[in-house]
């Protein structure tokens, strides 16, 4: 596999798509560095917001410090079109406090798209301030309140997302009270159980891998703890999927393929090859060369392209039941074009050591 920061400079590439993509690997491991967010505001100022909008979303949440966040002011200064503005809002997060003050006069708040953005982002700044442990209470008292289902009307008091969007902020919720949390039936089964397989995830609690691996074995919340294990980008996670997919529904290999594709690690790339071999499901024979695509494995581009010659695998796959379906071979295009450059770009270094 490719070096993270070899495959991070690609975010500089003429390609918006190559940008995009790299953006989402980045994504995956969670909030993007300052360096990270340097690269892709400087695409934006090179190209423009627009050309860089698929990008910037895998970005959201990503809290830029200073220098960021007044790059990206002065870009939103800039920028004429509303889902411009959306994006770059989006990635400014709790520190769109200052975007607001530069910004907030030109906002349309008649218009309910732009209306609703700024009440989630005001809220989400308040949320910001409160106390981790306070956070907390509130979010198991909203899993109490509202059952299994969830709330019928869900109102500012009751975004459970934004809460747990605050509590990745903060250091002051001890680890153990998240396990407890999940050890809890009533709460695992409630409709906020989804959302602390999320918050474990995204604070790498790597001590909650069995609580992942007994989601998947009974009751609880599947889809939530294998999207979980893929954010968590643990060896143990890649054993695990590997070891249940071959015995699973359908709708569970096609996931788990895709957290697969999130885990960016040797064991993931021979997992997925592995699970490709044996793999007799068109659509998730195709989720695998998506996954092994997105991983930017130099190795796993060359199974993709004898998979799509030999036609074992259809050129498109939908991976969840809401999404546009996804062209295999433009994924397989643009990660050939991230390793190539990157390769390219490894070779034109050691020739101007040599020389």
């Amino acid at each position: 596999m490719l070096a993270r920061d070899a495959i991070l400079d690609r975010l500089g590439h003429p390609s918006r798509h190559v940008r995009a993509a790299v953006a989402r690997y980045v994504g995956h491991r969670g909030p993007p560095d300052a360096g990270a967010l340097r690269a892709l505001l400087g695409a934006c100022e090179r190209h423009g917001v627009a050309a860089n909008r698929a990008a910037l979303w895998h970005f959201v949440g990503a809290a830029p410090g200073e220098a960021e966040a007044a790059r990206a002011l002065r870009l939103l200064r800039e920028a004429g079109g509303r889902d411009d503005r959306f994006a770059l809002l989006r990635l400014l997060g709790t520190s769109a406090a200052a975007a607001f003050g530069a910004w907030g006069g030109r906002l349309d708040l008649d218009c309910p798209d732009e209306r609703a953005l700024h009440e989630a982002m005001a809220r989400r700044r308040a949320l910001a301030e409160r106390p981790g442990p306070e956070l907390w209470t509130t979010l198991l008292q909203l899993g109490a309140r509202h059952g299994p289902h969830g709330p019928a009307d869900t109102g500012p008091e009751d975004d459970a997302g934004a809460l747990v969007a605050a509590l990745l902020t903060r250091d002051d919720l001890p680890d153990g009270a998240l396990l407890a949390a999940m050890d809890d039936p009533r709460l695992q089964s409630s409709w906020i159980g989804g959302h602390l397989f999320e918050l474990a995830a995204r604070r790498r609690l790597r001590t909650a891998v069995p609580r992942f691996a007994a989601a998947l074995g009974g009751d609880g919340p599947h889809r939530a703890a294998i999207r979980g294990l893929g954010l968590l980008a643990d060896a143990r996670a890649v054993a695990l999927l590997a070891a249940l997919c071959p015995r699973r529904e359908r709708a569970f290999r096609l996931d788990a393929a895709e957290a697969l594709g999130r885990i960016q690690r040797p064991e993931s790339e021979s997992a997925i090859v592995r699970l490709l071999g044996a793999e007799d499901d068109d659509d998730v024979r195709a989720a695998l060369c998506v996954a092994l695509c997105r991983l930017f494995s130099i190795a796993g581009l060359e199974v993709v392209r004898g998979e799509l010659t030999a036609g074992r695998s259809p050129l498109r796959v939908r991976l969840d039941g809401s999404g546009e379906p996804i062209d295999v071979g433009a994924e397989l295009t643009v990660a050939s074009l991230v390793v190539d450059d990157t390769l390219a770009e490894r070779a034109r270094r050691r020739l101007a050591a040599a020389g």
